[in-house]
């Protein structure tokens, strides 16, 4: 697996480790039934149907999830009972878990799902724009695409629509322009 933060994991028989790049030698985290790579200096692990939030100093958090990832910008995905929520790298709930579904965070924002529409919340938590569309993609480059009534549009940050119209298919932007496919 490929190096992270100066660890690489490794898997031996049913388990998982870390291997010190620095140090040249496995680290002395012990094994875990699973690990993913470190962001932020923390790695989500797991041991015994458990989930925990570790650090380099070997501290152990205790996530209250059946299911974690990192989701950048200081925060986990979690997944418990079937719904999704964020909690932030001391494993404090921030996001309480009430969505279909989350994307990871970019740009400062987060597409959710709930009651089969999306919408976007911000690093607290806060419902910036309430679910609406049947589809939306994450920002990137300062815009991001939903699916509206009559084709797509691009929303900008303040979670208005970019551009006049509707299009019939579009790529993000990319150096200032995006692709796109208009309704003749």
């Amino acid at each position: 697996m490929k190096p992270n933060n100066g660890f690489s994991r490794f898997k031996k028989a049913d388990k998982m480790g870390f291997y010190n790049l620095t140090q040249l030698k496995k680290s002395t985290f012990g094994l875990f039934d699973h690990c993913q790579d470190f962001n932020e200096d923390l790695a989500v692990v797991q041991k015994a149907e458990q989930v925990f939030l570790l650090d380099k100093s070997k501290a152990l958090t205790q996530l209250k999830c059946e299911y974690a990832e990192y989701a950048g910008m200081g925060r986990w995905l979690c997944l418990e009972n079937g719904l999704y929520g964020f909690v932030d790298r001391s494993g404090n709930n921030v996001v309480e878990n009430k969505y279909q579904m989350l994307y990871h965070y970019q740009e400062g924002f987060a597409a959710f799902q709930i009651n089969n529409k999306w919408g976007f919340i911000d690093l607290d938590g806060n419902e910036i724009k309430k679910a609406f569309s049947p589809l939306i993609w994450n920002f990137k480059n300062g815009y991001a695409r939903a699916v509206a009534d009559q084709g797509v549009v691009f929303l900008d940050k303040t979670m208005n629509r970019a551009f006049p119209g509707y299009f019939f298919e579009v790529r993000d932007f990319y150096e200032g322009l995006a692709r796109v496919e208009i309704y003749r």
